[in-house]
């Protein structure tokens, strides 16, 4: 270990997994296994930059002993100072372990968007917890069951939210407690940090565990971003999407500035005069948002000094309109799956090549490894479609509650823990990769990942609908989740209250037609093309 301006960072990388045999055979992967040491991106990305081996706590409070009187986080007409923040959050912790949370629990926080939810998610890490972020417009269903995958015992809610939730869980309300000093709890920097939920084929919602060490591995260095001090970030995401992670930590781990958005949902309006009266500087955008962005509201982009879009495939006409309007500005096209910890590969938009008729999702992170592999896990060629598989301090310790997907997921190659996402791609002759869609039926809609199985689960539980199918029809603004049924008589009346009883509004269909028969292509699956051309 060495140690650079007082804080212990990780060693240089072993030999990269890109260097593997062909004939390398991948084995099912112990979940006890660390995640290993940092990696270099296998696409061409420099890596052995170390990053800090301490928690999110407490490089939150060294910012708090190093700028104490700099503004944290900006809401409305506040603003939380770095020791004001780290004061709040060690009064949370203490109450947390006088409720008996203990290292590794994971607590709910079901708070809307303000100062008091970020001082209650750093509280809960300074307790030794993972945060599990709850949106309390899920339905009653859902929560339930993610909190019971993630053995949930205390949620923390605040006075303008109600939730509810199973008997045995305590609700604790947010009040306001300051002290000076927080509980000497040693949290592991490979331990459980945040708990985020996605979408399972399965009908019920998968919850993926990531450490403070992917965290830090990603936002240290920023190398798809440069954050520093001077940073003024704008928070806009769900806080139950993964996206918060960069949104949140990025600024406040570096003695920068995370701005709350003020509302539910960021219009360009609403963007253009948060960016305009904060003085934001770096912005993270799903694609659908910054597709509506370049289209209607270029304008906005002009005072940024870093951007990031993610979440979907990039439409080339956009990014390509972006940079011409702002040719200084970083754009960075950005993707990872929650289990990598929010981001894996990115790609300069300034280097999308002339005639490019897709965007990149480019090379791996300096604290990433990214290889193809075929469907016999083992290494495929340069130009070669295999799956997406990523490894590194990134890599999310499992899925809660569910060993036997984590197991499905997560495997090891030559030793080191590597998640298979499921998506295809290739290496392209530039060494970028090309993102080439699903392996499965998920889908990405506004960000929001979604397993179409889960929609046709709720569909099908409709005592009235024989079949469902699923499906993302449009393009650009259009793209939106439709269905078609076969059922008793006609779309049901109470369908989408029923739907809505078990998933949460994005996961609802928009558009939902009703079919006497599925049509069946010549080898008798389900003609999807045929079901598609009914919403044309």
């Amino acid at each position: 270990m060495t140690e650079s301006a007082g804080v212990t960072e990780s060693p240089g990388a072993a030999e990269p997994l890109s260097t593997a045999q062909p004939n390398t055979v991948v084995t099912q992967a112990d979940l006890a296994q660390p995640s290993g040491a940092v990696e270099p991106g296998s696409v061409g990305r420099a890596g052995g930059v170390g990053f800090p081996e301490l928690s999110v706590g407490e490089l939150v409070a060294r910012q708090a002993g190093r700028v104490p009187g700099a503004v944290a986080v900006r809401f409305r007409d506040r603003a939380v100072t770095y020791r004001e923040l780290d004061r709040a959050a060690n009064g949370v912790a203490w109450r947390l372990r006088e409720a008996g949370v203990r290292q590794g629990a994971v607590v709910g926080v079901a708070m809307g968007r303000t100062p008091e939810f970020v001082v209650v998610l750093l509280g809960v890490l300074k307790a030794g917890g993972a945060y599990l972020p709850i949106d309390a417009g899920w339905p009653a269903a859902r929560l339930a069951t993610m909190v019971g995958l993630a053995s949930v015992r205390v949620v923390i809610t605040d006075a303008a939210t109600e939730v509810v939730l199973p008997e045995h869980v305590t609700h604790l309300r947010f009040h306001a407690s300051s002290r000076d000093d927080g509980p000497e709890v040693a949290v592991d920097p490979g331990g459980a940090a945040v708990v985020n939920f996605t979408s399972g084929s399965t009908g019920e919602p998968k919850g993926v565990l990531i450490t403070h060490r992917g965290i830090t591995s990603l936002l240290f260095p920023g190398d798809f971003l440069d954050l520093s001090a001077d940073t003024v970030l704008l928070a806009h995401m769900s806080p139950s999407f993964d996206g918060m992670t960069v949104e949140l930590w990025g600024p406040l781990l570096h003695g920068g500035t995370c701005v709350l958005f003020d509302g539910a949902f960021p219009s360009a309006a609403r963007l253009r005069a948060a960016i305009r009266d904060n003085k934001v500087n770096t912005l993270t955008l799903t694609a659908a948002l910054f597709n509506v962005v370049v289209d209607s509201a270029p304008d906005l982009l002009d005072p940024l000094s870093a951007l990031v879009i993610a979440g979907e495939p990039q439409s080339p006409r956009h990014v390509r309109a972006a940079h011409a309007r702002v040719p200084g500005l970083p754009i960075i096209n950005a993707y990872g799956p929650t289990e990598t910890t929010v981001i894996a590969t990115t790609f300069p938009i300034a280097e999308l090549a002339p005639e490019a008729t897709s965007v990149p999702i480019g090379r791996a992170l300096p604290h990433r490894e990214v290889a193809i592999l075929g469907p016999d896990l083992r290494r495929v060629a340069r130009g070669e479609v295999g799956e997406i598989c990523v490894s590194g301090p990134g890599v999310a310790l499992g899925y809660v509650g569910r060993p036997d997907l984590t197991a499905d997921r997560f495997v090891t190659v030559e030793g080191r823990r590597v998640y298979r996402t499921g998506d295809l791609g290739r290496l392209t002759a530039s060494g970028d990769i090309e993102f080439l869609g699903r392996a499965d039926r998920q889908v990405k809609l506004n960000g929001q990942r979604i397993e179409l199985e889960e929609v046709e689960h709720a569909l099908v539980a409709h005592p009235d609908v024989w079949q469902a199918v699923a499906l993302v029809h449009g393009e650009g603004v259009t793209r939106a989740l439709k269905a078609v049924l076969v059922t008793a008589g006609g779309v049901p009346d109470d369908l989408r209250g029923a739907v809505g009883a078990v998933l949460p509004a994005y996961m609802i269909p928009g558009d939902v037609r009703a079919v006497d028969a599925l049509p069946l292509n010549q080898n008798g699956k389900v003609d999807r093309a045929a079901l598609a051309a009914l919403f044309d």
